[in-house]
């Protein structure tokens, strides 16, 4: 998971959250079991800092 954590990082770096979203919703965010914790935190406080907090829920 850590390839995973720098892509979404640098998406969030580059200001491309859209796509660190659609990232998240097809390989990741299916199946939360395997998803190690401080990915989810990472996600978690990208969706907080460009106000996507709805997302989150969905």
């Amino acid at each position: 998971m850590g390839t995973y954590g720098q892509l979404i990082r640098a998406l969030d770096m580059d200001h491309r959250v859209g796509e660190a979203h659609k990232f998240w919703e097809m390989k990741i965010g299916t199946d939360l079991h395997s998803v190690p914790w401080q990915l989810c935190h990472l996600m978690i406080s990208v969706y907080y800092r460009n106000n996507m907090l709805e997302d989150l829920v969905r």
